[in-house]
């Protein structure tokens, strides 16, 4: 019955994702869509997104791809929306075109710093215990320990993950949405 009207003056850019949430693949799959509207829609903007909590610094994240805090609006309640912008991407999920790939991994790597090789482990048995997970995670950790490799879990901040990736030698996983960041390692990691 009720709706708060938005500021008829400003151009709002949908980022919404139709899951209501984000975790880090489908986060991607929202940026695609993003990339189009930053250089089509007229200043000024503000970019309504879903619910982002699974995302570590997810206002970060928007920094990083030229969106500050002040230009996002969480959508939690019913919107009127005079002026809103829809992508026309119609690409499949995570699957980036060159150009999109570039200009994500550009903007995030662009302040890491080089380090030794690393190994990476990534947990998901915190996200749905029992589902999708590792049933002898603490053996098979344990293992890869002794083996120099480091753990993940996706709660790490963001320069972290990065990081972390774009440094990695190998990387061992059950497949889930922490993967994505893979698109920010080098083309000589081996994942497994």
């Amino acid at each position: 019955d009720s709706f708060e009207e938005l500021d008829p003056e400003v151009n709002h850019i949908s980022m919404l994702h139709p899951f209501g949430w984000y975790a880090y693949g489908h986060l991607f799959d929202s940026v695609q869509r993003l990339y189009h509207a930053l250089g089509t829609v007229p200043a000024p903007w503000k970019v309504l997104h879903s619910r982002a909590d699974r995302v570590v610094d997810f206002s970060r994240h928007m920094n990083f791809l030229g969106v500050a805090q002040d230009q996002l609006i969480h959508v939690a309640r019913p919107l009127r929306v005079p002026r809103l912008w829809v992508s026309p991407w119609q690409e499949r999920p995570a699957n980036f075109n060159p150009e999109i790939y570039d200009w994500i991994y550009r903007r995030y790597t662009g302040s890491v710093q080089q380090t030794r090789p690393l190994r990476l482990y990534l947990s998901r048995n915190h996200v749905k215990p029992g589902e999708r997970g590792v049933s002898n995670e603490a053996e098979v950790v344990a293992a890869l320990k002794e083996k120099g490799f480091r753990v993940l879990t996706g709660k790490e901040p963001l320069g972290s993950i990065v990081g972390a990736f774009h440094n990695a030698e190998m990387i061992v996983a059950p497949h889930g949405s922490l993967l994505a960041n893979c698109m920010f390692c080098k083309p000589s990691c081996r994942v497994l």
